[in-house]
């Protein structure tokens, strides 16, 4: 028998202040996720100023599984998860992201770069830029979009396709520009 193919799938956290629960579930079963953090000044009364890591968006979260293995996640959350179905589509449509496109997203996050910002899919539609892939540092081997270009840096832009995307600054000598792909 074939086992199930596992995959990076979009679910929503619902009630507020429920991702912490979320996530040491799904430490406690040993199943994989991910929820793009941002980090924040926080200055509470009478304490020193200090940066905490926070959800960019509370309620968006990865897990990495098979459907029925995330499904279980789903059911041992008490209601606080709920798949994400594609727009348009039956209920069994979940919105699934290709393994290497989620992988660069990560690695892109996770690098906390000083100035990216998270930017919608909307405004991502905007960019219509040449594909690049950074060499050393940081991001080595993460491909994407040049976003803005400017003297000796550029915003370079990597998306996860209608869901999220981040854009980050880089020094123009790190981009190596990738052959244009014909648009079917």
């Amino acid at each position: 028998m074939e086992a199930p193919e596992q995959a990076w799938y979009l679910m929503r956290i619902v009630g507020p202040r429920k991702d912490i629960a979320i996530r040491r579930l799904f430490d406690d079963v040993g199943v994989r996720y991910f929820q793009p953090m941002q980090k924040v000044l926080v200055r509470p009364k009478a304490k020193p100023a200090r940066v905490v890591l926070k959800p960019y968006i509370s309620t968006m979260f990865f897990g990495y599984g098979s459907v029925a293995e995330l499904d279980k996640m789903i059911s041992l959350s008490r209601g606080w998860l709920q798949w994400v179905y594609k727009r348009g589509c039956r209920l069994d449509d979940h919105i699934k992201i290709n393994n290497s496109e989620m992988e660069m997203f990560m690695k892109t996050v996770n690098a906390f770069i000083e100035g990216s910002r998270y930017i919608t899919p909307e405004e991502a539609a905007r960019f219509e830029g040449r594909r690049v892939r950074l060499i050393g540092g940081a991001l080595d081997g993460v491909e994407g979009v040049i976003a803005k270009g400017r003297t000796k840096k550029l915003a370079f832009m990597v998306q996860i396709e209608n869901v999220v995307a981040m854009e980050v600054t880089v020094i123009r000598d790190m981009a190596e520009l990738l052959p244009e792909t014909e648009k079917a």
